[in-house]
C-alpha cells in the first residue's frame, strides 16, 4: 500500500511542477488564447488599413484646397487640420489596444 501512495504523491508532484502550462493544455486554453490573438492582431491590421484609407482621402481632399487658396492663413489652417487629422487617426489605429480602436 505505501507503494501506491509513493507512486499518487509523485504523480501529484509532478503535476504540481507542470504548474498551469499542463492544465492550459489539457483544458484547451492555451489553443483559445492563441486563437484569440489572432482575432486581435486580425482587427489591429483591419483598424491601420483603414487608417491608410482615411488618411489617402484627407491628402487627396486637402491638396487641391491647398493649391486654390490664396491666403497664406487659409493654407495654414487647411495644412493644420489635415495634420490633425493624420495625426489623430495613426494614432488610434497604432494604439494598445485594437478592441478600443
Amino acid at each position: 500500500m505505501t507503494t501506491v501512495r509513493r507512486v499518487v504523491l509523485l504523480l501529484l508532484v509532478s503535476a504540481a511542477l507542470q504548474g498551469c502550462g499542463l492544465w492550459a493544455k489539457i483544458t484547451g486554453a492555451e489553443k483559445h488564447a492563441q486563437e484569440q490573438a489572432q482575432q486581435l492582431i486580425a482587427l489591429q491590421q483591419q483598424c491601420q488599413r483603414y487608417a491608410d484609407g482615411y488618411a489617402g482621402r484627407i491628402l487627396e481632399t486637402v491638396a487641391p484646397l491647398v493649391k486654390q487658396a490664396g491666403d497664406a492663413d487659409v493654407v495654414n489652417q487647411l495644412l493644420s487640420w489635415e495634420i490633425s487629422q493624420l495625426n489623430s487617426v495613426y494614432t488610434i489605429a497604432t494604439g494598445p489596444s485594437p478592441v478600443v480602436c
